[in-house]
């Protein structure tokens, strides 16, 4: 049809239409062109045009999407920050009329699906401060941080501050005028009525002149005037200001309406400026602002925590809140000292009366004194309570899971150099993770990941703030409190760092680093100043520093590979002439540094050597006795020790000659406050000794494994010298430990080779002796017996809550278990956790309260690949078997897992390459037997049985089909055993090719159960699913690692009993970490495509069709080739690990569990994987369940199990099976730490949420039942009435 003509009818209705807003289903985005109806939509996507800008998005999608997104942002912040301002507005209303134009940018064209999950998004980048509200969605105030604006703000807020000044001047001037003029009068009216009571005495008349008057101060009387004492001797002070509450570290609530951002906001004390305090924002760390006190309050704690009582008698008295009474208005505070009643006191004094921090800040201790305050409230009609909430519902927070941090191995650590006790220490692991620890109780207060490619080599506490430095030269300065990066610094040219050493006097790190032409640049980082970089002539191989002369010794070589020394000047950074101290090659490496300028070393060559930094010469002072220089940290000549010590064989030895008696072991550590020696007698007990002689108690850390790493801090508190002591030994245990003359006690330990885990377990708990029997076997009599056993210990426990009084007290912890003992639960969800680190470490961990119920140390197993056999045949066994394959030998050890109590069965087995372990049970002897598979040679395996096989146990083996994995040929393995010569029958091998390397062999989880054997279809009819048990899923990829065209993943899928392929899956331009998951009849697995810089998940399901019938049991041999379903997907996360949820019965829909690379673990419904998904829907597919296809899997919040816990990348889960059908236990395992939860993929459908009113349902209940009677009982009397008429 034409196009109508201008002006006619059809024109103008035309334009009108296009005036308006259309639908946004007819709406192209990458053509901006809105089509009205569906026929316009259709033709326009048929165009020649819109197929042109198809394909420029598809060469690159990203960057049309970011385009889009990034306009979208802009329009709509653009339109909140003009026509609201920081106002609070409904999220609805600003969509609304950003939508008004109709050249607007659609969401569906941006990164963000809905506008909930864009206002998220805007609070979760800082753009705005969002709220939920019930029943009406998000809100959100724009923060505005134009430097206009916050140049305005500080103009204002030095206009109020100076008004505040002029208002107290002002004030305390007109309170001095009226204390004068009282003081005055008072003193007048004293002076009167003394001169009337003489005369009086005296009979005199008044009618004469008064005496003089005595001047005030001349008179030595006192006098009671008004029942106040005034002594007339005393000189009138100067009225003061009344003294400020509010302290550095304390949580306080603004009230001021100045700045928007702090308004009903708390804050953290940072400084205080007399009656002015700087607060930092608790949501926003980065927003400071100063306010008086007046503007401030503070906020009321929770019950159990810390408060401070900061006016009146008890003033800075500290203690625990007990309770809070609301309708009386008090609180009862308890204390060591004393209980009592305290009078009553105004609101305005009350909110200032308390001081506490939240447990993620520096914690106040804990007095026990027991104290009553009350206090009136005028204005104020309810208490507020404020908690650190963090999560979507804050009842279920830490109820059913836990968070177990770990470290690592600690590499570096640092304490605070302030002459008291350090509250936190800053450490760095092996891990890469940079963290504070809390000097208290050994949490984890905060802790960084630092960047792959660095590794920080120094690590100091410089003017309050920790400075790491990597390698590379890059200095960072990060706050102790929250680890917040304060400043960083970068070298003009990354390279490696040869010394760093810190001056104390400047807060100056002195850095020394290799460049290209063979000599070292020095750096100089200051903290509040640009960085500063200067040339030295020689290369630096160690810098010692002498503060009080502004000097720094430069040792190092020159050209000619000679011991040089060159002196820099601190403060112009000019050098003096470089001076030769040896012309032989000597290298120093760690050193001694001696008080008198000299600096003593042992090289490789067992040679001892001092070098004499003032006169610039090099002395051999070698002794007969060999001995070993004890080299120590200081390189600051003002705190270095006045002698050296060095080991000579067995014992040690000073500088002096004098022999440290009962010593095998000694450390030297300098610091401010002197010199401390510690030393390790032969009870293994540690001993520190002072600069004048004094020794502390001694310590010991326990454990029979040596200590590695010592780092030692003290300060002086009553005159007397304090050790805080930080030990790494060998079994991977930190301990922090106190140290003085009187005392010396450990006051924590940290498990840190739980870091290093090599096999994890969860076991179930034992249950009660009544199910210890098999139900099969339970006869009705013995069933009936249970359950009046168990009603009558129900009834017991019900007799000792009303006789104690906790029938009605609220249950705190996991609402589902019903005893916190080592016994199984009636849900079953009580484990226990079995963990083998590498270093030989085991442990049992509670998984209701992540504590460490046991440790065992096994150093035979060190450095060993083990395996964890569960012993077969009974329902429940405490023992477990670890089978080691150590270097020269095979250990094989039997655990406890109730006591850990371990037991080597076995001296040594030969040293082989073993394949797989399996555990029998023999009906002939009452100890598992061990059926070990080990590679002889290529090609032959080898089978050894440890114990006794009976017949039918003999029998079972000969026709079970046994696969292998050999990862150092690369080989999956078939076959049969013969038992009577113990020889593996190879039937089928599964060979890559050598151009690939397996990635992973992978199994059905040997507790997954199938509850049904079909899947319905729309037209009745059953598609058969292919479950076949020994089924084996192999994921290989390339070894190439540079050309991206010979990249891929493949993924096999062998038959374990005849070998055969029966499904594979090729990927080009892929490459790892793959991971696999498999069960059932359906498989998914995930990879890295290297040309979409994406990762793509595939979902793979195997049917046999709809002709077979339902099988009883399988068979390989006869199997058929399944048909395979298979589809691809994008995940908007990198992946890590993947497994599998399971339930007892098979009837709960599983879900895919899905570890990603930024601490995430995700529980993905098994339908959002679902291959069968078509881009264009079937009518049947709503009425089977199957889902439009996405090609994109977004993980929504929900969907994430651990909320915002960051657990950081996610190695391996293991899911435990629990009593509950709808439920199941997952254990995150991570290189930082355990995350324990639980999973209900299908709600908790058998299970009462928490909330149920059991009070209220009883009540009913009972109502009904005697409503019934009484209906029965007036209908007999109806009856018999109706009778007698």
């Amino acid at each position: 049809m034409p196009k109508a003509e201008r002006g006619t009818p059809k024109d103008i209705a035309n334009r009108q239409k296009a005036k308006g807003l259309q639908k946004l289903r007819w709406y192209c985005q990458m053509c901006e062109k809105q089509c009205r109806d569906e026929n316009g939509f259709k033709c326009h996507i048929m165009s020649e045009s819109h197929q042109r800008q198809l394909l420029l998005c598809a060469q690159n999608p990203n960057k049309f999407q970011d385009k889009f997104s990034k306009t979208f942002l802009d329009d709509f912040l653009y339109l909140l920050k003009r026509r609201w301002g920081t106002k609070r507005v409904w999220n609805n209303t600003v969509y609304n009329e950003y939508i008004m134009d109709r050249h607007h940018i659609h969401m569906n064209a941006t990164r963000w699906l809905t506008l909930s999950e864009f206002t998220e998004w805007l609070g979760k980048e800082g753009y705005a401060e969002v709220d939920y509200q019930d029943g009406k969605g998000w809100f959100l105030a724009y923060i505005d941080r134009d430097p206009q604006t916050l140049a305005r703000k500080k103009e204002i807020e030095k206009m109020l501050r100076k008004q505040d000044r002029e208002e107290d001047e002002q004030r305390i001037k007109i309170d001095m005028l009226i204390r004068e003029g009282k003081m005055k009068e008072a003193r007048e009216e004293a002076y009167l009525k003394e001169q009337r009571e003489r005369m009086q005495a005296t009979g005199e008349a008044l009618d004469g002149p008064l005496a003089k008057k005595p001047k005030f101060g001349e008179d030595k009387k006192t006098v009671k005037i008004a029942s106040i004492e005034i002594k007339s001797h005393q000189t009138l002070k100067t009225l003061q200001k009344p003294p400020r509450w509010v302290q550095v570290g304390a949580v306080v609530k603004v009230k001021s309406k100045s700045i928007p951002e702090f308004e009903k906001q708390k804050g953290f004390v940072k400084e205080v400026n007399g009656h002015k305090a700087v607060i930092q924002h608790l949501k926003l760390p980065k927003m400071k602002a100063q306010f008086h006190e007046d503007d401030l309050e503070t906020v009321i704690p929770q019950v159990g925590r810390e408060v401070i009582v900061m006016k009146g008698d008890l003033a800075k008295r500290t203690g625990t809140l007990k309770e809070i009474r609301q309708k009386e208005f008090c609180v009862l505070v308890e204390n060591l000292l004393s209980t009592r009643e305290a009078k009553p006191t105004p609101s305005s004094s009350f909110f200032k009366a308390f001081l506490f921090h939240l447990k993620s800040l520096s914690v106040l201790f804990i007095s026990t004194v027991s104290l009553m305050i009350c206090f009136r409230m005028r204005l104020i009609s309810f208490l507020p309570f404020f908690g650190l909430i963090s999560a979507l519902y804050e009842d279920q927070v830490g109820k059913v899971d836990w968070k177990l941090d770990v470290l690592g191995s600690p590499k570096l650590a640092a304490f605070d150099d302030a002459n008291a006790q350090a509250d936190a220490i800053a450490l760095y692991t092996e891990q890469n993770i940079l963290a504070s620890v809390s000097a208290l109780d050994g949490s984890v207060l905060w802790k960084k990941t630092m960047p792959v490619s660095e590794r920080v080599e120094y690590l100091f506490y410089a003017n309050k703030l920790i400075v790491s430095i990597s390698s590379g030269g890059i200095a960072r300065y990060w706050v102790p409190e929250s680890g917040a990066l304060f400043r960083e610094f970068y070298t003009s040219s990354p390279s490696s760092l040869t010394d760093c050493v810190r001056l104390f006097s400047k807060s100056i790190i002195i850095c020394a680093k290799n460049n290209e032409v063979g000599e070292s640049d020095l750096v100089i980082f200051r903290e509040r100043k640009p960085l500063s970089e200067t040339k030295a002539s020689i290369l630096v191989q160690a810098i010692i520093t002498n503060e009080e002369n502004n000097l720094a010794y430069l040792i190092g070589k020159n050209a000619q590979s000679e011991l040089v020394l060159e002196t820099l000047n601190i403060d112009d950074l000019s050098t003096e002439p470089v001076k030769v101290l040896s012309k032989e090659s000597i290298s120093i490496g760690e050193f001694a540094l001696v008080s008198d300028g000299r600096v003593v070393f042992t090289d490789e060559n067992a040679k001892t050597t001092s070098i004499n930094l003032k006169e610039a010469t090099v002395e051999d002072i070698s002794a007969a006795a060999n001995c070993k220089v004890i080299t120590h940290a200081q390189k600051e000549l003002r705190y270095a020790p006045d002698q050296f010590y060095g080991h000579c064989g067995s014992i040690v030895r000073s500088e002096s000659g004098e022999v440290l008696d009962d010593t095998t072991r000694m450390e030297v550590f300098p610091s401010r406050l002197g010199i401390f020696t510690a030393s390790l007698d032969t009870q293994n007990r540690w001993t520190f000794t002072a600069e004048d002689g004094k020794k502390t108690k001694s310590l010991s850390f326990g454990g029979a494994r040596k200590i590695d790493s010592l780092w030692v801090k003290s300060y002086n508190w009553k005159n007397k010298n304090h050790l805080q002591i930080l030990a790494f030994s060998e079994d991977g245990t930190v301990s922090f430990a106190k140290s003085s003359s009187e005392a010396s006690t450990v006051s924590w330990t940290r498990e840190e080779s739980l870091a290093s885990i090599s096999q994890v377990q969860i076991f179930d708990l034992p249950p009660e002796d009544a199910l210890l029997e098999d139900p099969s076997e339970w006869s009705f009599t013995r069933r009936v017996q249970i359950q009046l056993a168990l009603f009558q210990t129900y009834l017991a426990q019900l007799s000792d809550k009303i006789k104690s009084g906790r029938l009605f007290e609220k249950k705190i912890g996991d609402p589902l278990v019903s005893t916190s003992e080592l016994i199984r639960d009636q849900f079953n969800l009580h484990k226990l956790i079995f963990i083998l680190t590498k270093n030989g470490n085991i442990f049992g961990i509670d998984s209701l309260s992540k504590d460490i119920i046991w440790k065992r140390s096994v150093p035979e197993l060190d450095s060993c690949k083990t395996q964890v056999i569960k012993e077969a045949g009974a329902r429940f066994k405490s023992n477990i078997f670890l089978v080691g394959n150590c270097q020269n030998e095979v250990r094989y050890f039997s655990v406890d897992i109730m006591s850990g109590s371990v037991e080597e069965l076995n001296s040594a087995l030969p040293k082989s390459d073993i394949l797989r372990v399996e555990s029998l049970r023999s009906a002939t002897s009452n100890n598992p037997s061990l059926l070990i598979f080990k590679k002889l040679d290529v090609g032959k395996i080898g089978v050894e049985i440890i114990g006794d096989v009976d017949a039918a146990t003999a029998e079972k083996l000969k026709r079970t089909a046994f696969w292998l994995y050999d990862s150092t040929s690369q080989a999956i393995i078939g076959g049969k055993f013969q038992v009577e010569n113990k020889v593996f029958e190879n039937t089928w091998t599964f060979q890559i090719p050598a151009s690939m390397t397996i990635s992973q062999v992978t199994a059905a989880p040997a507790t997954d159960v199938i509850h049904s054997q079909g899947r319905p279809l729309a037209d009745r009819s059953v598609m058969e699913k292919y479950l076949n048990p020994n089924l084996i899923a192999v994921l290989a990829e390339s070894k190439e690692k540079t050309d991206l065209e010979q990249m891929f993943v493949n993924a096999f899928f062998l038959d374990g009993v005849t070998g055969e392929v029966i499904h594979s899956s090729n990927h080009k331009r892929a490459h790892g970490p793959a991971k696999i998951v498999l069960a059932e009849n359906w498989a998914v697995f995930s990879y890295w495509s290297a040309k979409m810089f994406r990762t793509e998940i595939t979902s793979v399901e195997f049917y046999k069709g709809t002709d077979d019938g339902n099988a009883t049991h399988w068979d390989s041999l006869s199997a058929s080739i399944p048909v395979a379903i298979q589809k691809s997907f994008v995940s908007s996360e990198e992946i890590s690990s993947l497994s599998v949820t399971q339930s007892q019965m098979g009837i709960t829909n599983k879900a895919v569990l899905i570890g990603t690379k930024s601490g995430k673990i995700v529980s993905l419904p098994r339908v959002f994987l679902d291959p069968r998904r078509r881009l264009v829907p079937a009518p049947t597919d709503r009425e089977e369940g199957i889902m439009p296809y996405q090609p994109e899997l977004r993980f929504p919040p929900n969907f994430v199990i651990s909320y915002f816990q960051n657990l950081g990348p996610v190695n391996d889960f293991k899911v435990a099976i629990t009593g509950l059908e709808s439920t199941c236990t997952v254990l995150g395992l991570t290189d930082t730490g355990l995350f324990w939860t639980r999973v209900h993929p299908s709600g908790t459908f058998d299970v009462l949420k928490d909330d149920f009113d059991h009070m209220m349902i009883s009540v009913i209940l009972i109502g009904f039942v005697g409503a019934t009677y009484a209906c029965k009982m007036f209908a007999q009397m109806k009856m018999t009435n109706r009778l007698w008429q």
